[in-house]
């Protein structure tokens, strides 16, 4: 599944770790998580683009070594998106009221947010398939032939749990994101009816218990988990990503003591000298740059550049189009260049698909994504006394 990367999440935050002046509107962004995004959705995007052209071989002997590596390692970003995701969600539950209606709230809020870029892209890949099935040379975006069962299974977000292949490469994360919203709403109830927390005539639950209870299945699927490809579409095989971020935030947050921040980072440590994994120290360095932000002062400043936040807004509407467009480009530009284009010629089809997955990431993002936040952010019960804007997954 690591071939087949999208990543989640975006966050336009109205709080910040040291809080500016009040009226300073612009400082009340976490802009630093918002230009890790963007890196992370550019890299994903061309690596996909890269792997699923016609010949990758083709293109590979005119780009220069350093982004011919790039490309071919980009998918090692993905653990920093999850770590992001850990991140902003126990932060949107910073002060709120934790009942069973607001978990449920939330969760429905996150599926508003979610579905409607998820399903207009659904929708454009089994276009795409149709199209394949009508034109002999156009070769179909799927790996495995189109059934009804498949197409249902993605609809409730479950074709990895009922054995389904993904209709199209960014399509799975959205489903493991489901997976952990779950996971942390039973979490925050467990946390809540152990030792629950009044603030403010609301009870909410304590991180610290919250830590306890995640604790061993991050452990374990950092040390065992991960590596049992069966597990592959359970949110237990990547949770201790997801963990990273959530003990990143808490620590920053003083909700936890740092030294159990420090603490988990010797674990990550420790698990890296008995096996080595890109993907884990991905996620670590992740999470220790956005600690270090933190406690410099500067997650609202670091990495606040105009072209890396813009990426950093449309990355879910990228993460999602970025296949099927480029499926479309690079076929199409192979096909007018007789089917073998030299080196340079598929190396610009390449640049032109990326191109063209920005500029409908855009349209998407306009029309749909923007759109159906505003409608989740409508959903939010007014128990919440915590404001975030746009919190978004991918």
């Amino acid at each position: 599944m690591w071939q087949i990367i999208q990543a989640p999440f975006k966050a336009d935050i109205l709080m910040q770790v040291t809080v500016p002046a009040a009226s300073d509107k612009s400082a009340l962004r976490f802009a630093f998580l918002d230009g890790l995004r963007g890196l992370a959705a550019l890299t994903i995007a061309s690596y996909h683009i890269f792997r699923y052209e016609p010949d990758p071989k083709t293109s590979q002997q005119c780009l220069p070594w350093l982004l011919e590596r790039w490309l071919v390692y980009g998918w090692v970003w993905v653990p920093c998106l999850l770590v992001i995701s850990g991140f902003v969600i126990p932060l949107s539950f910073r002060d709120g009221r934790v009942t069973s209606r607001s978990v449920a709230n939330f969760l429905v809020r996150r599926l508003v947010r979610l579905s409607p870029s998820y399903f207009v892209t659904l929708l454009i890949v089994l276009l795409l398939q149709g199209i394949s099935e009508k034109i002999s040379w156009f070769p179909t975006p799927l790996d495995s032939p189109l059934s009804w069962g498949q197409v249902a299974s993605h609809l409730i977000y479950a074709q990895d749990l009922l054995g389904f292949p993904n209709l199209s490469a960014g399509l799975w994360t959205v489903c493991m994101e489901v997976q952990f919203y779950v996971l942390f709403g039973v979490a925050l109830l467990l946390s809540r009816a152990v030792c629950p927390i009044v603030t403010d005539g609301q009870a909410t639950a304590d991180p610290r218990v919250m830590v306890f209870l995640c604790a061993p299945l991050a452990v374990m699927s950092l040390c065992d988990w991960c590596n049992r490809p069966d597990f592959d579409p359970y949110v237990i095989y990547f949770f201790h990503h997801f963990f990273l971020g959530m003990v990143t935030w808490w620590a920053l947050d003083d909700r936890i003591p740092r030294g159990w921040y420090w603490a988990t980072v010797g674990i990550w440590l420790a698990r890296l000298c008995w096996d080595w994994k890109p993907e884990v120290v991905c996620a670590l360095v992740a999470s220790l740059a956005i600690f270090t932000a933190g406690r410099w002062g500067h997650l609202h400043d670091w990495l606040n550049v105009r072209w890396l936040q813009y990426l950093g807004k449309i990355s879910y509407s990228l993460y999602l189009i970025h296949y099927a467009v480029s499926h479309v480009v690079t076929n199409v530009g192979w096909a007018l260049l007789g089917g073998l284009p030299s080196p340079l010629q598929a190396s610009a089809c390449l640049a032109i698909a990326l191109a063209s997955s920005l500029v409908t990431a855009h349209l998407l993002y306009v029309w749909v994504e923007a759109p159906s936040a505003q409608w989740a952010a409508r959903l939010k019960s007014p128990r919440f006394s915590f404001d975030a804007r746009n919190v978004q997954a991918g």
